[in-house]
């Protein structure tokens, strides 16, 4: 599957993309996130590779993220592997002037078993799971807005 999103932050490029790199930041646009993990190489460069873990509901959820491409301040790209999907993603920024940056993501993923089937019930879900998250880093770049005060 494949799907493709894009949003304008007003927030210059270097800044948005300083946030988007911060580990300590994560909490508060990503959904879950409990920790991260280096597994392998340099932190920052290409080809390292970390355990991210979430908390979705009562359980814990493990993704491996492996740095496939790190072309600042215009792509960063990662391969996912978790239980049931893989998926790759290209995240691209590009400077719009001034304090304006557009984030772009590519995604392509693949999934199995009871990820699948719920793929084939609610085709859009991972969609707009990834415009959410886009949205959460937009409102905390932006207003300083963390997911943390929301719920």
């Amino acid at each position: 599957m494949y799907h493709a999103n894009a949003i304008e932050v007003q927030v210059p490029i270097d800044e948005f993309i300083d946030l988007f790199l911060d580990q300590t930041k994560f909490k508060h646009w990503r959904p879950g996130f409990q920790s991260v993990e280096l597994l392998s190489g340099e932190k920052g460069q290409y080809g390292v590779k970390s355990k991210f873990v979430y908390q979705l509901g009562k359980r814990p959820f493990e993704v491996i993220e492996t740095v496939t491409e790190r072309n600042f301040p215009y792509i960063f790209s990662a391969h996912y592997q978790a239980p049931n999907m893989v998926s790759d993603i290209d995240y691209q920024f590009e400077d719009f002037g001034g304090k304006r940056t557009m984030w772009g993501i590519t995604h392509i993923y693949r999934l199995s078993g009871s990820k699948e089937r719920w793929s084939w019930l609610r085709p859009k879900f991972y969609e707009k799971q990834d415009l959410q998250l886009m949205l959460n880093l937009k409102d905390y770049a932006e207003n300083g807005v963390s997911i943390l005060d929301k719920f």
